[in-house]
């Protein structure tokens, strides 16, 4: 009885710590690489994509809609003076709102 008494408020509070959803440790399941990759698709969706639109939440869309938009998108913005999306960009910038998008 008094060891159960003692395990129970041990478990619920591990319980409730394993509920809460930390976002900040979300950056720990990639390698540095792969989170630079993503920071960089990050700065090219934030500084190209207001180009033509104000920045949309990638998740509301899913993997196959990224697909389909970004290369359209791409193509706008490299028609634009002074504005140019590299081949690799693109696909970094597609990496980073697919990792963000619908699941």
């Amino acid at each position: 009885m008094k060891y159960t008494i003692f395990f129970i408020p041990i478990v619920v509070v591990l319980y409730s710590f394993s509920l809460k959803q930390d976002n900040s440790l979300e950056k720990f399941r990639f390698s540095s690489e792969k989170r630079f990759q993503l920071e960089t698709g990050k700065k090219i969706h934030e500084s190209h994509c207001k180009i033509c639109h104000e920045l949309k939440d990638p998740s509301k869309y899913t993997k196959i809609k990224m697909e389909s938009i970004v290369p359209k998108m791409v193509k706008r913005v490299n028609k634009k003076k002074g504005h140019f999306i590299s081949i690799e960009e693109e696909k970094i910038l597609l990496e980073y709102l697919v990792s963000k998008s619908k699941k």
